[in-house]
């Protein structure tokens, strides 16, 4: 072969090479949202059953005191949770807040205290396997009324 014949051939080359690099490949493209999980515990002694309203959906329904949920997937973000109290045929809404979700966390979203003045903690831990030999404890000490006059101080204690 020629000079002028291999010159061409990497010309050629070159050029197909370049036309396989399409603008499709080089969009930016949004991140894909992390995923989150969401729980629910219902810790209001006086409080009705409720439902629970996940951004606009209701997706717990009669959650009676000292019950909880299975843990939800859910995208990352901020979305509004409303729990609405159980008050024979009809409902009324007990709590409404915006809660930040994020990544990799699971949310447990918590309502404490007595009806009167019912409001939301959440509790955020890592969605995280624990290694062998270890164990993760979240504890919430919760006790309704004014602190410190009405709450006692809690111990406590793992026994493995």
């Amino acid at each position: 072969m020629n000079f002028l014949s291999k010159l061409a051939i990497v010309v050629s080359s070159a050029l197909v090479l370049a036309a396989c690099d399409s603008d499709n490949n080089n969009r930016s493209q949004a991140p894909e949202p992390g995923i989150a999980k969401l729980q629910v515990l219902h810790a209001s002694a006086d409080a009705p059953a409720v439902n629970v309203i996940f951004n606009g959906q209701q997706v717990l329904s009669n959650v009676d005191y000292k019950q909880g949920s299975a843990r939800l997937t859910i995208s990352e973000g901020t979305y509004p949770v409303q729990v609405d109290g159980i008050i024979g045929d009809a409902t009324a809404p007990v709590i409404e807040a915006e809660v930040a979700f994020g990544a990799d966390q699971i949310h447990t979203v918590v309502a404490v205290n007595t009806v009167d003045a019912i409001e939301p903690v959440v509790v955020s831990q890592p969605d995280t396997p624990v290694t062998a030999g270890n164990a993760r404890l979240v504890v919430l000490h919760a006790t309704p009324g004014a602190a410190p006059e009405f709450s006692l101080p809690v111990e406590v204690y793992v026994d493995v």
